[in-house]
Protein backbone atom coordinates (compact mmCIF):
# COMPACT_ATOMS: atom_id res chain seq x y z
CA UNK A 1 0.00 0.00 0.00
CA UNK A 2 2.97 2.13 0.50
CA UNK A 3 3.22 2.25 -3.33
CA UNK A 4 -0.15 3.34 -3.89
CA UNK A 5 0.36 6.20 -1.58
CA UNK A 6 3.67 7.45 -3.07
CA UNK A 7 2.18 7.07 -6.81
CA UNK A 8 -0.99 9.17 -5.19
CA UNK A 9 1.17 11.66 -4.11
CA UNK A 10 3.61 12.59 -6.72
CA UNK A 11 -0.01 12.40 -8.89
CA UNK A 12 -0.81 15.53 -6.56
CA UNK A 13 2.31 16.77 -7.12
CA UNK A 14 2.22 16.80 -10.80
CA UNK A 15 -1.77 18.00 -10.74
CA UNK A 16 -0.97 20.84 -8.92
CA UNK A 17 2.60 21.84 -10.56
CA UNK A 18 1.15 22.19 -13.95
CA UNK A 19 -1.09 25.10 -13.13
CA UNK A 20 1.30 26.77 -11.09
CA UNK A 21 4.23 26.55 -13.58
CA UNK A 22 1.84 28.01 -16.38
CA UNK A 23 0.48 31.02 -13.95
CA UNK A 24 4.53 31.39 -13.81
CA UNK A 25 4.78 31.48 -16.84
CA UNK A 26 2.26 34.18 -17.86
CA UNK A 27 3.09 36.29 -15.42
CA UNK A 28 7.00 36.10 -16.17
CA UNK A 29 6.24 37.24 -19.88
CA UNK A 30 3.58 39.77 -19.47
CA UNK A 31 4.84 41.41 -15.34
CA UNK A 32 8.45 42.42 -15.27
CA UNK A 33 8.10 42.18 -11.29
CA UNK A 34 7.71 38.42 -11.24
CA UNK A 35 9.85 36.97 -8.33
CA UNK A 36 11.43 33.55 -8.35
CA UNK A 37 9.04 30.35 -8.63
CA UNK A 38 9.81 29.51 -5.44
CA UNK A 39 8.68 32.39 -3.74
CA UNK A 40 5.05 31.78 -5.84
CA UNK A 41 4.59 28.93 -3.98
CA UNK A 42 4.35 30.57 -0.65
CA UNK A 43 1.95 33.21 -1.75
CA UNK A 44 -0.17 31.35 -4.52
CA UNK A 45 -3.53 34.06 -4.05
CA UNK A 46 -1.62 36.78 -4.40
CA UNK A 47 0.19 36.15 -7.64
CA UNK A 48 -3.31 34.31 -8.29
CA UNK A 49 -4.96 37.65 -8.13
CA UNK A 50 -2.24 39.44 -9.95
CA UNK A 51 -3.04 36.78 -12.84
CA UNK A 52 -6.42 37.45 -13.08
CA UNK A 53 -5.80 40.91 -13.54
CA UNK A 54 -3.19 41.17 -16.15
CA UNK A 55 -5.77 38.51 -17.87
CA UNK A 56 -8.80 40.25 -17.48
CA UNK A 57 -6.80 43.45 -18.61
CA UNK A 58 -5.61 41.64 -21.72
CA UNK A 59 -8.26 39.57 -23.04
CA UNK A 60 -11.29 40.89 -20.60
CA UNK A 61 -11.81 37.65 -18.46
CA UNK A 62 -10.43 35.54 -16.15
CA UNK A 63 -7.65 33.62 -18.15
CA UNK A 64 -8.01 29.74 -18.19
CA UNK A 65 -5.41 28.55 -15.44
CA UNK A 66 -7.34 30.86 -12.93
CA UNK A 67 -9.87 28.25 -12.68
CA UNK A 68 -7.63 25.29 -13.28
CA UNK A 69 -5.54 26.75 -10.21
CA UNK A 70 -8.82 25.86 -7.78
CA UNK A 71 -9.49 22.40 -9.64
CA UNK A 72 -6.18 21.37 -9.50
CA UNK A 73 -6.00 22.71 -5.66
CA UNK A 74 -9.07 20.26 -5.22
CA UNK A 75 -8.08 17.29 -6.96
CA UNK A 76 -4.29 17.25 -5.19
CA UNK A 77 -6.18 17.45 -1.69
CA UNK A 78 -8.30 14.52 -2.92
CA UNK A 79 -4.75 12.53 -3.91
CA UNK A 80 -3.14 13.72 -0.55
CA UNK A 81 -6.33 12.18 1.76
CA UNK A 82 -6.57 9.25 -0.56
CA UNK A 83 -2.84 8.70 -0.17
CA UNK A 84 -2.75 9.41 3.71
CA UNK A 85 -6.10 6.52 3.70
CA UNK A 86 -3.75 3.92 2.13
CA UNK A 87 -0.91 4.68 4.14
CA UNK A 88 -3.13 3.76 7.07
CA UNK A 89 -5.13 0.40 5.73
CA UNK A 90 -1.53 -1.43 6.29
Amino acid sequence: MITFSVVFFMFAFVIYLWPVLSIYGYLKRYDENTPNFFLLNFRPVFFLRRYRKLTKINSGQAGPFYFFWFFSLGITILLILLGIFCLSIR
